[in-house]
């Protein structure tokens, strides 16, 4: 069997108004043909996360929606581990627009 090396890549946290290590933006990843596998996950305990693979995710134009967490950043929040296949944007939007924005980590394999 052979074997493949595989390299980690965290993408960078505290990016806009984040905080606590958490991303806040919409975009979470460009299109990336090195991608093998990713994982994102919902932070926020007030909100559920809207996940599109695509560009431009709303409340009404998504693919999945991960689950609030139980307490912040403590990794209960929804998951998406996704193994293998999609190359393509991924975008994310909390449920709604106000002051208090969604957070949630995103790491990906390539």
């Amino acid at each position: 069997m052979a074997t493949k090396q595989v390299s980690i890549r965290v993408k960078p946290l505290n990016t806009l108004n984040g905080s606590g290590g958490l991303k806040t933006v919409d975009a979470v990843s460009a299109g990336d043909n090195d991608r093998e596998y990713f994982i994102l996950r919902n932070e926020k305990t007030t909100k559920v996360l809207y996940v599109k693979f695509g560009l431009t995710c709303t409340s009404s134009d998504f693919d999945i929606i991960l689950a609030k967490a139980n307490a912040a950043g403590d990794g209960t929040g929804g998951t998406l581990d996704q193994p293998a296949g999609y190359k393509g944007p991924i975008s994310v939007k909390d449920e709604d627009n106000g002051s208090d924005a969604g957070s949630y980590t995103y790491v990906d394999f390539s």
